[in-house]
């Protein structure tokens, strides 16, 4: 087909437009995709689809004539070129960025301050008692806190350990006045930082408070007693857990609050030497002699002649074995053999037993015996003086009463005076 003269002096003039129209097409596309990501490229849609590229110098030569002609009188005609069709813009999803509330800039900014401090100081003095004065009045002014406190006295030596809490911010100072109390031996002193484990604690207190909360909006709405009992049950175990991490976060509060000063008071002087101790008997032995008069009412009665040996952990309880012999008799052997139990009580208006002459007391006494061949039981008082005491010597006399029963021949009552004597051992 040949081209009119006219269409062939439009031809520069519609490859100039064809050329613009592909370049504003073309940076409109790559704005938009730019500002969309999910929208192909321009390139790309035009190497998929040339058919909708721009037109080029081969394709206006295979155009339709009726075309070419058409596009001339109307740019000639001066009419406005065909605006390109409008691009969808595309909606980007806003970016969130997580942001930092105040909550968490308080807890760095007191995790920064956490420090455990431990102090250990060693000082030799001259005496430890007068040391361990200093140290309470230095605690007492300073605010401090003693938390322990242990003297003790071995050989030649004397030592004391107190465990102290004092203000962190005063600990440097209240070294400074501990070390005046004696001569420094040894010094330790080790700041720990535990922020970290203060955050992380934080931390886990949160979510633990968050899930708690959850659990507690899910357990509103159960709707089975199987429900209400899964979710109570570890409704239980994160309280527990909130408990336990409360627990350890007002720990680590109070070890940042006040350092822990360890002191050590010790001497290298001889004491001076331990007090006698008053020697204590370990049993108390005794003689008694005694004179029985045998009671047997319209039978009369007869006087026996008697000794014995008393044995006893304290003068006041004794086990007492003694032989009677009637007056006058020719026989050999012995006519009656007691074995009793004795005790003594003392009234505390009548000096209580301390006196060292006179002291008065009551006695009980029981026990058996071997009277006149036969066998009896003994029970009965006495009323006594104890004429001189001390430590290691009784002199005592008592008139003693007593009833004889559980034999055959029946029940008599002696009566029998005696003096004794007892001895520390």
């Amino acid at each position: 087909m040949t081209i009119p003269d006219s269409a062939a002096r439009a031809r520069p003039l519609m490859l100039a437009a064809a050329w613009f129209l592909q370049a504003c097409g073309s940076a409109a596309l790559s704005r938009h995709a730019d500002a969309a990501p999910g929208l192909p490229s321009t390139q790309a849609s035009l190497e998929a689809e040339p058919s909708r590229g721009v037109m080029g110098e081969a394709a206006i030569n295979a155009a339709p004539a009726a075309m070419v002609a058409e596009a001339v009188p109307m740019s000639a005609a001066g009419a406005p070129a065909p605006a390109p069709p409008p691009m969808p813009t595309p909606v980007a999803p806003t970016p969130v960025a997580p942001p930092t509330p105040d909550a968490d800039q308080a807890v760095l900014a007191e995790a920064r301050k956490m420090v455990d401090i431990e102090a250990r100081l060693s000082l030799e003095v001259e005496d430890v008692a007068r040391a361990t004065e200093s140290v309470r009045a230095l605690v007492a002014k300073s605010g401090a806190q003693v938390v322990s406190e242990n003297v003790a006295q071995q050989g030649g030596m004397a030592r004391a350990e107190l465990t102290l809490r004092v203000a962190a911010t005063a600990a440097g100072d209240f070294l400074s006045a501990l070390q005046g109390i004696g001569v420094v031996r040894t010094r330790q002193v080790i700041a720990k930082d535990i922020g970290k484990e203060f955050y992380d604690a934080t931390i886990r207190l949160a979510n633990l408070e968050a899930v708690r909360k959850r659990y507690e909006e899910i357990l509103a709405q159960a709707k089975t007693v199987e429900e209400i009992l899964r979710l109570e049950g570890e409704l239980g175990r994160i309280r527990q857990q909130i408990e336990q991490l409360k627990g350890e976060l007002r720990w680590m509060r109070d070890r940042a609050a006040r350092a822990t000063v360890y002191v050590s008071l010790f001497t290298q002087g001889q004491l001076p030497p331990p007090p006698i101790v008053k020697p204590q008997a370990k049993l108390h032995p005794g003689l008694r002699l005694s004179y029985l008069d045998d009671l047997r009412g319209d039978a009369g009665h007869q006087a026996y002649l008697g000794a014995g040996l008393s044995l006893g952990s304290t003068p006041s309880a004794t086990l007492e074995l003694q032989g009677f012999r009637r007056v006058g008799s020719g026989s050999a052997g012995l006519d009656g053999l007691f074995v009793t139990l004795n005790g003594r009580f003392y009234s505390e208006f009548l000096g209580n037993g301390n006196r060292e002459f006179l002291n008065p007391y009551l006695g009980l006494r029981g026990g058996y015996a071997r009277f006149l061949g036969h066998n009896e039981i003994i029970a009965g008082g006495a009323v006594g003086l104890e004429i001189f005491k001390r430590d290691w010597l009784i002199v005592d006399a008592d008139l003693r009463g007593y009833a004889l029963f559980a034999s055959k021949v029946g029940g008599h009552m002696g009566l029998e005076p005696s003096l004794g004597a007892s001895v520390a051992f």
